[in-house]
């Protein structure tokens, strides 16, 4: 069973995690895991396949293979910090085997069912086509890199 909440964001997760997954810093990247884990929608986890575990004292890298959501069917590489007797995880160093085209489409499917405009649906197609054309390590700097690229399809859909 997977725990989920607003409790769950720092029980699991170090701040430096929640601010690469949310895109903000500090209390805002807080406050941004916490508004999501109320939204029932988004497919959760509903287990992982956790390989290759090396630890060095209080930190650790591992791969997760997920269960369910849209990571479903992916390999990734984690590293994890212990804090307070618990371990956490820290930052997402990158896929192990990219399955690029399920990855795609599995999160086209779940934006496209997010989207409450016609505009958000054309911005989202607009990225599924854009991540199409991507190789594997430009799809994985837009998922898990510093890029801002937030304007780039967004700009688009507002002038149709």
């Amino acid at each position: 069973m997977v725990e989920t909440g607003p409790e769950s964001c720092l029980k699991f997760s170090t701040l430096r995690m929640l601010e690469s997954t949310t895109g903000r810093e500090g209390e805002a990247a807080i406050t941004a895991c916490e508004e999501s884990s109320l939204d029932s929608f988004p497919e959760q986890p509903t287990g992982a396949d956790v390989s290759q575990v090396d630890v060095d004292s209080d930190s650790a890298t591992a791969q997760l293979a997920f269960k369910g959501s849209f990571l479903d069917g992916q390999r990734l590489r984690y590293a994890f910090v212990e804090r307070e007797g618990r371990w956490k995880f820290d930052q997402m160093l990158g896929f192990v085997d990219l399955d690029a085209a399920r990855l795609i489409l599995r999160m086209g499917r779940e934006g496209l069912m997010q989207a409450d405009t016609p505009q958000e649906g054309e911005s989202i197609s607009c990225w599924i086509d854009r991540m199409e054309r991507m190789s594997d390590e430009e799809l994985e700097e837009l998922l898990f890199g510093d890029r801002d690229v937030s304007s780039d399809c967004t700009a688009k859909s507002n002038a149709i």
